[in-house]
């Protein structure tokens, strides 16, 4: 009777022992999967931006390619067409760059 208390005893020690190791490898699986997972979803979600990033791209390429980026609304304007009748004297290029403000004149007049 003794030993049969001892036995179970025993017994029920070396399954407490069991539990907590099963735990154990349950929690590590656990937190491995959890890794897995999130590994998973990081390459889910930049394969998605990297789809969309493509399919951006080719929308662009083929809109180049019909002229839809040109705006209807504003035509375009040849600048040699426009400027192809006028002498060439009556053109004039400003290569000096005059301030305008009173503050940038006074530093000016302060400094010579």
């Amino acid at each position: 009777m003794w030993n049969d208390r001892v036995n179970q005893k025993a017994l029920e020690i070396e399954n407490e022992i069991r539990i907590e190791e099963n735990m154990k490898i349950a929690k590590k699986k656990a937190a491995e999967e959890a890794k897995r997972k999130a590994a998973e979803e990081k390459a889910r979600i930049e394969e998605e931006k990297r789809r969309k990033e493509e399919e951006r791209r080719k929308e662009a390429e083929a809109k180049a390619k019909k002229g839809i980026n040109a705006l209807p609304s504003q035509p375009a304007v040849d600048l040699a067409e426009l400027y192809a009748n006028l002498p060439v004297e009556e053109i004039s290029v400003q290569t000096g760059y005059e301030h305008h403000s009173p503050y940038w004149e006074a530093r000016v007049e302060r400094n010579s």
